[in-house]
C-alpha cells in the first residue's frame, strides 16, 4: 500500500467505526424506549383498571335504596370522578403503548 492509499482504508474504516457506533446507539435507545414504554403503558393500564373497580362500587352505592341520599349523591360524584381518572389513564396506556409500538418499528426497522 501506498501512503494515500493507506489513509484511504483507515478513513473507510472509521467511517464504518462510526456508523456502527450508530447502529448499536440508537439499537440501545430504541430498546430503551420500548421497554419504558411498556412498562409505563402496564402502571396505566393498572391505574384504569383500579379506577374502573371504584367507578363500579361507587354506581352500585348510588343505586342502592337503602343508602341515605346524602351517600348516594357522594357515591354518583365519586363514580364521576372514578370515570374521568378511568378515561385520562385509558388515554395514557394508548399514548404509551404507540410509543412502544414505534419504538418496536424502529427495531425491527419498519
Amino acid at each position: 500500500y501506498t501512503g494515500s492509499s493507506l489513509q484511504l482504508l483507515m478513513s473507510e474504516d472509521k467511517g464504518i467505526l462510526e456508523q456502527a457506533a450508530d447502529y448499536v446507539t440508537e439499537t440501545v435507545e430504541a430498546v430503551g424506549d420500548y421497554l419504558g414504554a411498556t412498562a409505563k403503558e402496564t402502571e396505566h393500564k393498572t391505574k384504569e383498571e383500579g379506577h374502573k373497580a371504584e367507578r363500579k362500587a361507587d354506581t352500585e352505592q348510588a343505586k342502592n335504596d337503602n343508602a341515605s341520599l346524602t351517600d348516594r349523591a357522594k357515591s354518583a360524584g365519586n363514580a364521576v370522578a372514578d370515570g374521568a381518572k378511568e378515561l385520562t389513564e385509558g388515554g395514557k396506556k394508548e399514548y404509551e403503548g404507540q410509543k412502544a409500538d414505534n419504538a418496536k418499528d424502529k427495531l425491527t426497522g419498519n
